[in-house]
């Protein structure tokens, strides 16, 4: 068996090959060689495979880049579309008027100080009071504070525009959350939404259960040191206290000592109530199953 050294036309791939053969294929690129005759251009099952994965991977590729742009401008005219409707609604948001002068209020005002000079003249303090705290003060406030915000309005308009479209956006998201909400839970029943069949037909049931007791004891003593009583104030005490005073004013360090001292030696005696409150505590839990009419299903939340 001979050998002969073959080199491929396409790649320059060298191969040795055996001499007997009229055709081989390439261990480089895969191109089919005819041996002793032309070579054939014929593309090969890989190269096919290859080639209609390549023109696949293509056509992917340019189909994706047309979708990017397509959402590309979609998304720029739909910002164009929001932004018209932004400036649209800022257009529409009214500045407040200047309203709230001291010259709207003139006749409030003026009723004011007339009511006012006439309680000065009449020497009517009634009066004076009335004017200045019914009339004229409150319509002066009004006019200040009114003027206060009208100018701070005036100094940012485009902010107080903003925050207008902004309530007004804030309003349709609460009624979008709703519509929501009314689609979810239904308008009539219980409004709850049977979660297999998604009927509105549906009843709910709260159950109590006991989940034990618990007992508590609140015990509270009143003492205070016991007095003397009728008898010794009768006899001894309303002569007693001048005694004591004077041995306070006469002999001060000696009744200081005994003060000090003989109060410790003396058995005091104690008067009070105690009062003792108790009660038990029972622990109640509440389960709501619902029902669905529709198709027997059961829940609980």
């Amino acid at each position: 068996m001979e050998f002969t050294e073959v080199k491929c036309p396409k790649c320059g791939a060298s191969m040795m090959v055996n001499s007997q053969l009229k055709r081989c294929t390439c261990n480089s690129c895969g191109m089919d060689i005819v041996l002793g005759g032309e070579v054939s251009n014929a593309p090969t099952a890989t190269d096919l495979y290859e080639q209609e994965r390549a023109r696949l991977q293509a056509q992917k590729d340019f189909q994706d880049e047309q979708d990017r742009i397509e959402r590309q401008k979609r998304r720029e005219r739909q910002e164009e579309i929001d932004r018209r409707e932004h400036q649209r609604l800022l257009d529409e948001v009214e500045l407040p008027a200047p309203y709230g002068t001291f010259y709207d209020y003139k006749k409030y005002l003026i009723s004011g100080g007339i009511v006012m000079l006439i309680g000065l003249l009449g020497r009517s303090v009634l009066l004076f009071v009335i004017g200045f705290l019914v009339l004229a003060a409150p319509s002066a406030y009004t006019a200040y504070k009114r003027n206060k915000n009208y100018r701070h309005v005036m100094e940012d308009p485009d902010k107080y525009r903003e925050w207008k479209v902004q309530k007004l956006y804030d309003r349709w998201d609460e009624e979008d959350r709703a519509a929501e909400e009314e689609e979810r839970y239904g308008r009539d029943g219980n409004g709850l939404r049977c979660p297999r069949c998604g009927s509105h037909n549906t009843t709910s049931q709260v159950f109590q259960e006991n989940l034990g007791s618990s007992s508590w004891q609140n015990t509270s003593y009143k003492f205070k040191e016991k007095g003397h009583g009728c008898l010794w104030w009768l006899l001894i005490g309303w002569w007693w206290w001048i005694v004591d005073l004077m041995l306070w004013i006469f002999a001060f360090i000696p009744r200081l000592i005994i003060k000090l001292f003989a109060s410790g030696w003396k058995r005091k005696k104690y008067v009070g109530s105690s009062s003792t409150r108790g009660g038990t505590v029972n622990k109640i839990g509440y389960r709501t199953m619902h029902t669905c009419h529709n198709c027997g299903n059961t829940w609980e939340t």
